[in-house]
């Protein structure tokens, strides 16, 4: 068991995410974030300067939080396609039943993951970094490693978009990416 007690800043994300868990991120007020953490509004404005940064900075700890759990996802797969699969599995099924990870997938998309209907580079860049460490030591997919994540990235957004009996549940889910993604991949 840990000693580390959690520090005001932590403690005021946390009763943000908390919030936010339960209301739209334009709802979620500092009088709410007061009430959850039972600390005063005083105390919020000594450590953010406004509703926008207190959100903003518990919207960017969930996407951290999920990130490590799609990561532990996909680390515990066999292989970088069903590795891939997980990844995108956890994350869908997180930004389809939690609230908050469903506010970073807005965030990210109002970001520029596709602005314009064009994906951005940095999106690319992020899941590029993401699958770089799956393929490591396969020459080949090194080669494509742009493809892929242009790949996985359009696979997941037409996910998040549109819904189907495919999306039902995760075995269903892994099905259809395992069909289908999978050998789109070309991956081991």
């Amino acid at each position: 068991m840990s000693n580390h007690l959690p520090d005001t800043r932590e403690r005021l994300v946390e009763a943000t995410i908390g919030c936010l868990r339960r209301a739209a991120s334009r709802k979620v007020s500092i009088a709410d974030v007061s009430r959850e953490s039972g600390m005063s509004r005083q105390t919020i404005y000594s450590h953010f300067a406004d509703r926008d940064e207190l959100v903003h900075a518990a919207v960017e700890e969930a996407a951290l939080r999920l990130s490590r759990e799609v990561a532990a996802r996909a680390a515990a797969a066999s292989g970088p396609t069903y590795a891939v699969i997980e990844a995108i599995v956890a994350f869908y099924r997180a930004a389809s039943t939690d609230p908050v990870a469903s506010l970073v997938v807005e965030v990210s998309t109002q970001a520029g993951a596709a602005r314009g209907g064009v994906i951005s580079e940095e999106t690319l860049t992020l899941t590029r970094a993401f699958i770089e460490p799956l393929v490591r030591g396969d020459a080949e997919a090194t080669e494509r490693i742009d493809e892929i994540a242009e790949t996985v990235l359009r696979w997941l957004l037409s996910l998040m978009a549109y819904r189907s009996a495919h999306t039902r549940d995760d075995d269903t889910l892994r099905r259809y990416l395992a069909d289908n993604l999978g050998p789109a991949l070309r991956l081991p």
